[in-house]
């Protein structure tokens, strides 16, 4: 799965070595704080703050959000509905 990135606050063991195998970049102890979609639907640019305070940018041919309850795209679109 080249080019897919597994971002989440917190995610369980099973699922990251799951995500590792399959071939995803896991960023664990990071928290996004933007993402930028390309024109015409050829990308996406994610932004991160990891908790050592480090700032960081990924590109990726496209984005899950694996943010559970947080509803990091739902929140930036303000689409999530209670």
């Amino acid at each position: 799965m080249k080019g897919w990135k597994h971002a989440t606050e917190t995610v369980s063991p099973d699922r990251s070595c799951n995500a590792a195998r399959l071939g995803a970049q896991v960023h664990q102890q990071c928290r996004a704080t933007a993402v930028d979609f390309w024109p015409g639907d050829a990308g996406v640019t994610v932004q991160a703050r990891h908790d050592d305070g480090r700032e960081q940018s990924w590109s990726a041919p496209w984005l899950v959000d694996a943010t559970g309850r947080d509803t990091f795209l739902a929140n930036r679109f303000q689409i999530k509905h209670k």
